[in-house]
């Protein structure tokens, strides 16, 4: 008797997991969490340059999110990866 009590607490406990999982449609609306006062200053400072693909889509990526949170955002990058020709 048991074992089947343990089976059936298992599969209650994936239901609910799987309801919680589930897809919810809110393609196209904004954020129900968005501040509405004056939008926050946030500087990104990355080590690789602008014109390398990952950190092309890692700033693509930022300021989707800065302009859905009303954020305000400075993205700063090197234009060489040389540290010798880097100012300092």
């Amino acid at each position: 008797m048991r074992p089947r009590r343990l089976a059936v607490a298992v599969v209650l406990l994936l239901l609910i997991s799987l309801a919680a999982c589930t897809k919810q449609n809110t393609s196209g609306t904004t954020p129900a969490n968005v501040p509405s006062g004056p939008p926050i200053a946030v500087a990104m400072v990355t080590h690789g340059q602008a014109f390398d693909p990952f950190w092309a889509l890692v700033r693509k990526g930022a300021e989707a999110a800065a302009s859905q949170f009303n954020v305000k955002l400075a993205y700063q990058s090197p234009s060489t990866t040389d540290p010798q020709a880097r100012p300092r």
